[in-house]
Protein backbone atom coordinates (compact mmCIF):
# COMPACT_ATOMS: atom_id res chain seq x y z
CA UNK A 1 0.00 0.00 0.00
CA UNK A 2 1.15 3.47 -0.71
CA UNK A 3 0.07 6.58 1.05
CA UNK A 4 0.75 10.09 -0.04
CA UNK A 5 -0.45 13.62 -0.20
CA UNK A 6 -1.63 15.44 -3.25
CA UNK A 7 -0.01 13.95 -6.33
CA UNK A 8 2.20 11.61 -4.30
CA UNK A 9 2.16 7.96 -5.34
CA UNK A 10 0.39 8.51 -8.66
CA UNK A 11 1.70 6.22 -11.36
CA UNK A 12 1.51 7.12 -15.04
CA UNK A 13 -0.36 4.79 -17.39
CA UNK A 14 2.80 3.52 -19.06
CA UNK A 15 4.44 2.78 -15.71
CA UNK A 16 1.32 1.05 -14.42
CA UNK A 17 1.11 -1.11 -17.52
CA UNK A 18 4.47 -2.66 -16.69
CA UNK A 19 4.26 -2.34 -12.90
CA UNK A 20 3.66 -6.00 -12.15
CA UNK A 21 3.81 -9.50 -13.52
CA UNK A 22 1.07 -10.91 -15.74
CA UNK A 23 -1.93 -11.76 -13.62
CA UNK A 24 -1.44 -8.91 -11.18
CA UNK A 25 -3.98 -6.27 -10.22
CA UNK A 26 -3.37 -2.84 -8.75
CA UNK A 27 -6.43 -1.07 -7.38
CA UNK A 28 -5.98 2.69 -7.18
CA UNK A 29 -8.25 4.12 -4.49
CA UNK A 30 -8.61 7.87 -4.03
CA UNK A 31 -9.42 8.76 -0.41
CA UNK A 32 -10.26 11.90 1.49
CA UNK A 33 -11.49 11.74 5.08
CA UNK A 34 -12.18 7.99 4.77
CA UNK A 35 -10.62 6.74 8.02
CA UNK A 36 -13.85 4.96 8.96
CA UNK A 37 -14.08 3.13 5.62
CA UNK A 38 -10.59 1.99 4.56
CA UNK A 39 -10.54 -1.04 6.87
CA UNK A 40 -13.83 -2.35 5.51
CA UNK A 41 -12.68 -1.68 1.95
CA UNK A 42 -9.52 -3.74 2.48
CA UNK A 43 -11.54 -6.55 4.05
CA UNK A 44 -13.89 -6.66 1.06
CA UNK A 45 -11.07 -6.47 -1.49
CA UNK A 46 -9.23 -9.27 0.29
CA UNK A 47 -12.36 -11.45 0.25
CA UNK A 48 -12.88 -10.74 -3.44
CA UNK A 49 -9.36 -11.85 -4.36
CA UNK A 50 -9.13 -14.71 -1.85
CA UNK A 51 -8.44 -17.97 -3.63
CA UNK A 52 -7.74 -16.38 -7.01
CA UNK A 53 -4.39 -16.99 -8.66
CA UNK A 54 -3.64 -13.30 -8.97
CA UNK A 55 -1.25 -11.00 -7.16
CA UNK A 56 -2.99 -7.85 -6.00
CA UNK A 57 -2.12 -4.52 -4.41
CA UNK A 58 -4.07 -1.51 -3.23
CA UNK A 59 -2.61 1.93 -3.88
CA UNK A 60 -4.23 4.67 -1.82
CA UNK A 61 -3.96 8.23 -3.09
CA UNK A 62 -4.95 10.33 -0.11
CA UNK A 63 -5.49 14.06 0.28
CA UNK A 64 -6.90 14.10 3.81
CA UNK A 65 -6.09 16.44 6.62
CA UNK A 66 -7.38 13.94 9.19
CA UNK A 67 -5.84 10.66 10.33
CA UNK A 68 -6.85 8.63 7.24
CA UNK A 69 -3.16 8.15 6.25
CA UNK A 70 -2.38 6.78 9.73
CA UNK A 71 -5.27 4.30 9.47
CA UNK A 72 -4.09 3.18 6.03
CA UNK A 73 -0.55 2.62 7.31
CA UNK A 74 -1.71 0.52 10.27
Amino acid sequence: MAVGGRGDGIVGARELKSAGPPGSVCLVVPTRHERENVGELLTRVSRAFDGLAVEWHVLFVDDSDDDTPDVIRS
